[in-house]
């Protein structure tokens, strides 16, 4: 299976949140930073991509990119409660991400490093009240060297010239 490029992973995010979130939620789409002076309709969970470093490889060819995802919980200072809520709302979002692969199995690791806290993200006349989940997440781009065919879990070192189908005895395993 392959990535392909990045907006794969922001749409399965997407799809993700609004399958388990849209009965609360009136926005769930990408964080612009131009967003400020625009009117959001909340409560909105905007997803960003913050930073890109080298992953950890997978072993099977495809490239490994460590990414570094917030999630911006943004619910109207004319929410009831908004300073409880919006920390519920980042509440049941950090529960989500914990380990969330978003659909797409092999293509991501496992969620790292998430964090929550208290957000700037205050767009509109009337104001928001934010918070944050932030993650780390590995996303492997490219083909894997097997084809989607079974990957060995066992490995067998041969010295030479005692190789070959005559020689299996003389093969030390060096992983399992």
């Amino acid at each position: 299976m392959n990535a392909g490029d990045l907006k794969t992973v922001h749409d399965a995010q997407v799809r993700f949140f609004k399958s388990h979130l849209d009965a609360r939620l009136d926005t769930v789409e990408a964080y612009r930073s131009d967003a400020h002076d625009e009117t959001i309709n909340t409560p909105a969970l905007l997803l960003e991509l913050e930073r890109i470093d080298e992953g950890r490889d997978a072993g099977d060819g495809r490239d490994a990119l460590r990414c570094s995802f917030t999630a911006h919980c943004v619910l109207s200072n004319l929410t009831p409660g908004v300073d409880i809520e919006v920390r519920n709302f980042a509440a049941a979002v950090f529960r989500l991400v914990k380990r969330a692969r978003f659909g797409l199995g092999e293509l991501v690791g496992d969620p790292e490093a998430i964090t929550a806290g208290p957000g700037e993200f205050k767009p509109g006349a009337e104001g928001c009240e934010s918070w944050y989940v932030a993650w780390e997440q590995d996303v492997f781009m490219g083909e894997s060297v097997w084809g989607g065919g079974i990957v060995p879990h066992t490995v067998k070192l041969g010295w030479m010239p005692d190789v070959g189908t005559g020689h299996a005895g003389d093969y030390e395993q060096v992983t399992e």
